[in-house]
């Protein structure tokens, strides 16, 4: 989706962040698909702070090491919302 500014400007107009971030609150909601919307939106922010400067994360980690750091950022994710 990052790739292609077609898919982008569908993401946006259907909400798609209003949308991922209420899946991410609803406790109802399997907690593997909460992991994944909160690794979407990990992966998002970094795009988009990517944009002016090279990604930073994960960068010296192979790729099994960086799903894995995006997995445990993901969960910290969760955990803080559930707090709450």
């Amino acid at each position: 989706m990052l790739d292609s500014s077609a898919n982008q400007l569908d993401f946006e107009a259907l909400n798609g962040i209003e949308e991922v971030a209420e899946l991410i609150r609803d406790k109802q909601v399997d907690e593997n698909l909460r992991l994944k919307c909160g690794e979407f939106l990990l992966l998002l922010i970094g795009h988009v702070n990517g944009r002016d400067r090279p990604p930073q994360f994960g960068l010296t980690l192979d790729p099994e090491q960086r799903l894995t750091a995006l997995h445990i950022q993901a969960r910290r994710v969760l955990e803080s919302l559930d707090l709450y």
